[in-house]
């Protein structure tokens, strides 16, 4: 992932490979090599001829058209929309130019439909099926700690994937490294989690909450969605960003509770939440565990035990598999110091009170010692309660100081006045 954006919607996990090999395939370029998609790099879903249409909460990742044909439903696009414009126009030559190069690779394995159920593929070959193929379970694609590893599955004849069926990534395998040519149309089933870039001589149906991390690109078909999720890959072959649809702090009594969702996540290992109190030189706070690759929403959320007083300043650092970090933008929270105890009266006569903030009401070992201004102590007690009253009469009129300890450590001191 290369950067955090505020924006909104799910996220998901995992990828896998295919291919078909037939005759024609046995001439032309180098195995395991992927192929130039052009202009079509920044699209999520294109056709260069059919309708697109959209039915329900669909959200798309990057740029979406039509060179010929109907644009409907109005999915919400991160990114662009072509109809049948210059780019729409190139686009279109180059998804045909794709194509034709998948085309031309030589098949390395075959592999039999129905396919999936646990199959592992490894990177740098060409997997082909020779003919219309269904992907039942899960897919995994294992880059082997290579995170440009290249998979490439070529299927002669239609793609349909079963409900709930997977294409899982591992060992820093990238969907934007993962390519399908397919000699047909496709269609994904409900609820499947589908990974790479498609290249289909067909129409490319998305049904009720399939997602696809990559692209669909048709040289020839319709598109149809229904409520879906679909993240492409940025002009660069890299995946979407991580979407981070909320960041936020509150004052939660004596500390600053921190809230954040992401939509998706792509190789992610950790969040980092670093502080200051000048929005310019900013430390580490806590290290919270991210979701890896993910296509659904994740909500976090961590406790600062000891805010700065005033305006603190907080933001995320987003650390990949492979060391890469970002940065979410930066948040204030106002922040008005408050001690753990209250004490009242005070001035007091007979007795006084100390009450226990609520947030550490679990913590119940705090000693109180009260001094003169000598620096004698007068009186010791153990807090142990929310609310715990002493009786205060053998003082003398005058002014006392008061300090409470946990385990050593100093929580809090100040100043009490008997009459």
């Amino acid at each position: 992932m290369k950067a955090l954006i505020s924006l909104n919607y799910h996220g998901r996990n995992f990828i896998y490979i295919m291919t078909l090999c037939i005759s024609s395939f046995f001439s032309g370029p180098t195995f395991g090599q992927a192929p130039d998609i052009g202009t079509d790099s920044s699209f999520a879903l294109f056709t260069a001829a059919g309708d697109f249409n959209n039915t329900g909460s669909t959200i798309i990742w990057g740029d979406a058209g039509t060179n010929v044909g109907a644009y409907t439903g109005s999915p919400t696009v991160m990114g662009e929309v072509h109809v049948a414009d210059i780019v729409a126009a190139q686009a279109a030559v180059d998804v045909s130019a794709a194509y034709s190069f998948m085309t031309g690779l030589i098949c390395d394995s075959t592999i039999t439909t129905p396919f999936g159920n646990g199959l592992v593929l490894g990177p740098g070959k060409v997997y082909c099926l020779t003919t219309a193929s269904a992907l039942n379970g899960d897919l995994i694609l294992d880059a082997k700690g290579d995170p440009s590893g290249i998979f490439i599955i070529k299927i002669n004849g239609a793609l349909s994937t079963s409900p709930s069926s997977k294409v899982i990534l591992k060992n820093a395998a990238s969907f934007c490294n993962v390519y399908w040519q397919v000699v047909g149309a496709v269609d994904l089933g409900e609820n499947s989690i589908f990974r790479g870039t498609i290249i289909a001589d067909g129409a490319i149906s998305l049904l009720d909450g399939a997602s696809l991390d990559g692209r669909g690109l048709s040289r020839a078909g319709a598109i149809t969605l229904n409520g879906n999720m679909v993240v492409g890959c940025d002009a660069n072959g890299d995946p979407m960003p991580i979407v981070l649809t909320s960041f936020e702090g509150q004052s939660v009594g004596s500390s600053i509770q921190l809230n954040w969702s992401t939509a998706t996540e792509t190789n992610n290992d950790y969040f980092t939440i670093q502080r200051s109190n000048d929005a310019v030189s900013f430390q580490d706070l806590l290290r919270i565990e991210g979701a890896g690759n993910s296509n659904v929403i994740h909500q976090y959320s961590a406790i600062d035990l000891q805010p700065f007083d005033g305006a603190v300043f907080y933001r995320l650092m987003q650390t990949d598999f492979d060391g890469t970090t970002t940065f979410s933008d930066v948040i204030v929270v106002h922040f008005a110091k408050t001690t753990p105890f209250t004490v009242f009266p005070n001035p007091f006569s007979t007795s006084a009170t100390f009450v226990l903030d609520d947030m550490l009401i679990e913590t119940k070992n705090f000693e109180l010692k009260i001094y003169n201004v000598m620096g004698k102590e007068m009186m010791s007690s153990i807090l142990t309660d929310r609310l715990t009253t002493l009786a205060t009469g053998d003082l003398t009129p005058g002014i006392y100081l008061y300090k409470i300890t946990s385990n050593g450590e100093m929580i809090q001191s100040g100043r009490l006045i008997s009459e």
